[in-house]
């Protein structure tokens, strides 16, 4: 049943969820929305334009969604209430026991949260999310990209939120709009594990949010830096090492020559192919990874593991 809801709601995510959600809804993908946040990062490079990148965290994000809030929110966007019924039905007279030494303490109602890793989960959180990432793209202005394309000035995958900032003031409105969600949903936003980084000539703290400016920032798996150089180098040593560390822990395994060619196609090579897509790949980085590969190939087979 789980599923089927899912699926006839995924209309209603590519009607209202187009341009800012990234994640579940049809047309939109992970490599869109880190191909923009790269693109943001290339203008603002080119032309000097100051710019601040914020990436919003919430803490347990998919267990402080109050159940309340998320009905209403299926109902403003005019899906009929045999339907909510039916998702009621699944969240309602819900409850769950705690084991505290061997003794169960209990049952609790459960009056929040989407279940993380349920059939529904990422599309009730993404609709629940909505009103956030809306306000925030018809209050702030949007940054360029080119002459004439526009951005929009916040996008998500999932709960992975960013915002891209132009002006100091807009710090203000921002967080006005995160107490406002917080306020609603019982979300928490998580200051400690959000990060801001600056790009070109912007100087201005972002004192109104209590976020702290990092040299790099990671997001959808991509460390960005303030320029495509940086990132390059961030992102680049980054997969390395996660390449060279799977070739290390695979290394022992009885595998004849052919297996291991295989094993490089399907599981080392793997690790590069979305990052190359966003980001270049420098010809250092390339000759790093394949002797990382030809090392993995040849001296395995010549010591025995055939």
């Amino acid at each position: 049943m789980a599923r089927i809801l899912s699926q006839r709601l995924k209309q209603v995510m590519a009607d209202q969820l187009q341009y800012t959600q990234f994640c579940g809804v049809p047309g939109n993908s992970i490599l869109d929305a880190a191909s923009q946040f790269r693109d943001i990062i290339t203008h603002a490079e080119n032309t000097g334009t100051p710019l601040c990148i914020l990436t919003l965290d919430f803490h347990n994000a998919f267990d402080r969604i109050a159940h309340e809030y998320l009905f209403h929110i299926l109902q403003s966007y005019g899906i009929r209430q045999k339907f909510i019924d039916l998702l009621r039905a699944m969240y309602s007279e819900v409850t769950a026991s705690v084991q505290i030494n061997d003794t169960l303490a209990g049952p609790r109602p459960i009056q929040c949260g989407v279940r993380q890793g349920y059939p529904l989960s990422m599309v009730l959180y993404a609709l629940c999310l909505h009103p956030l990432l809306s306000t925030l793209d018809h209050s702030l202005q949007e940054p360029k990209v080119g002459r004439r394309k526009r951005c929009r000035p916040v996008l998500a995958y999932a709960d992975d939120v960013t915002v891209f900032v132009t002006h100091p003031a807009e710090f203000v409105t921002i967080r006005q709009t995160i107490q406002c969600f917080e306020n609603d949903t019982g979300a928490l936003h998580y200051r400690s594990k959000s990060k801001a980084m600056a790009l070109c000539r912007w100087t201005a703290p972002a004192t109104e949010l209590g976020i702290v400016f990092h040299d790099s920032i990671k997001v959808l798996g991509v460390n960005f830096g303030p320029t495509i150089p940086q990132t390059m180098k961030y992102s680049w040593i980054g997969v390395i090492h996660a390449v060279r560390a799977q070739a290390q822990k695979a290394y022992t395994r009885s595998l004849c020559f052919a297996q291991r060619v295989r094993y490089v196609q399907s599981c080392l090579l793997a690790k590069i192919s979305y990052m190359a897509q966003i980001v270049p790949l420098t010809t250092a980085h390339a000759q790093q990874i394949t002797t990382i590969c030809t090392w993995f190939m040849w001296q395995g087979a010549t010591f025995g593991y055939q």
